[in-house]
């Protein structure tokens, strides 16, 4: 497992192919929020 804070969900293709294209990997991104995060979240509802 790599984690890493990544600003922009935008980011993922570049982080994805540099780091797996050539080793056949399957790679899953999932998304973490802390409670900053969550609390800006739902003040844009």
């Amino acid at each position: 497992m790599i984690f890493f804070d990544m600003k922009k969900s935008s980011d993922i293709p570049g982080i994805a192919e540099i780091l797996f294209q050539n080793a056949e990997a399957a790679v899953e991104f999932v998304p973490v929020m802390n409670a900053d995060d969550l609390k800006k979240g739902l003040k844009s509802l």
